[in-house]
């Protein structure tokens, strides 16, 4: 079994997930994504299956992976939007996703540029790099309200978290979850 794995989170992050994989006695290559569908075209046909990131699985490279060995693409995190799943589908090539894999990291990114920006930590690090020190009062985000479109893995995650920090959390998803709802509704 010969695996391309393209996925720079997937190489960078050791852990459990690359023992595993390296485990397996599986032939493995490593490029750094995302691959456009150009970079994918004169290779694809070489492998049997794909650990994925953003690349571009357009119709044509799924259609020639099949041709050669392809039997299975992975994505390592969630969105699927740059896999053609009716061309998978269409050819028999099953395609996964890893939900939850970096919901925690992204909610904690959101936080960061959140208190970057009210609390003006990039203006006062630029500040700092033309030797000044020009001192930037910021806000509080304690008490402030925050809107979450989206209520999925991360939305949610990032409700729990900006509620530990005291702020206000005002959710919208096309779904309703009543375990979310019945935890942030409002008891004024």
């Amino acid at each position: 079994m010969k695996v391309l794995v393209t996925t720079t989170s997937f190489q960078d992050t050791p852990g459990r997930h690359q023992k595993l994989l390296y485990s397996q006695g599986f032939e493995i290559d490593t490029m750094r994504g995302p691959l456009l569908e150009a970079e994918l075209l004169p290779i694809i046909q070489n492998y049997d299956a794909v650990i994925c990131g953003d690349d571009e699985y357009s119709e044509g490279v799924i259609k020639k992976g099949v041709e050669g060995s392809l039997k299975f693409i992975s994505k390592y995190g969630v969105g699927l939007d740059r896999i053609d799943l009716d061309a998978a589908k269409k050819f028999g090539v099953p395609v996964t996703n890893c939900p939850a894999v970096n919901q925690v990291s992204v909610s904690e990114h959101v936080l960061a540029l959140l208190l970057t920006f009210e609390r003006n930590i990039h203006l006062q690090h630029n500040s700092v790099q033309q030797g000044s020190w020009k001192r930037l009062v910021g806000n509080e985000i304690q008490g402030q309200t925050i809107g979450i479109i989206g209520l999925g893995s991360v939305g949610k995650e990032l409700a729990i978290k900006a509620s530990a920090l005291g702020m206000k959390v005002l959710g919208f998803d096309l779904k309703k979850d009543k375990k979310i709802i019945a935890i942030y509704e409002y008891k004024g």
